[in-house]
């Protein structure tokens, strides 16, 4: 921690307490005339620096909804940053589909399956609805909707991540 003494006209000097705090009232500067301060601030990290550093560490999910081929459809899930930029490493998030934007899970399920193609199926919560995920180590999932032995369906798919719940542009698979 850096130290902090500031020195208010010759011989009066205060020190930080034992919880970094230092207590100057404006009366005392009063009684001392005009104040000169100085404050050494190396090593403090500025409030852009602060910003840089913590939008690196608050995540989200970039959901991509890929074209239906063969009844199926691909939907990608990377982990991201604050400011966009990708994250590798594993990061696991629970999905499910749902048949509005923001809604709760869907009671008709694609017909074919919804399967993990890239990255790990961690467990299956409820069969072809909701899954728990882990991404690849390039912080990358792919959740195949394949309802090719059903009919024509939209879906939204819905990603938790750290609490936070993002949804997907819709899904619809045309039979």
């Amino acid at each position: 921690m850096t130290t902090l003494n500031c020195t208010v006209l010759s011989g009066h000097t205060f020190v930080p307490d034992s919880q970094a705090r230092i207590r100057i009232t404006s009366t005392r500067l009063n009684e001392l005339g005009l104040p000169t301060v100085t404050a050494n601030l190396a090593g403090l990290i500025a409030a852009a620096d602060l910003a840089t550093a913590l939008a690196a560490k608050i995540i989200g999910a970039d959901i991509s909804v890929a074209a239906e081929v063969s009844d199926a459809i691909d939907v990608t899930v990377q982990i991201q940053n604050a400011v966009g930029s990708d994250i590798t490493g594993r990061h696991s998030f629970r999905c499910w589909l749902s048949d509005s934007e923001y809604g709760g899970e869907t009671g008709t399920a694609p017909a074919t399956g919804l399967s993990v193609t890239t990255g790990t199926q961690i467990k299956s919560v409820t069969a072809n609805k909701q899954l728990i995920v882990e991404t690849d180590a390039s912080g990358t999932a792919v959740i195949n909707v394949d309802n090719a032995t059903g009919s024509t369906h939209s879906w939204y798919l819905m990603v938790e991540l750290q609490n936070i719940v993002t949804a997907s542009t819709v899904i619809t698979i045309t039979i």
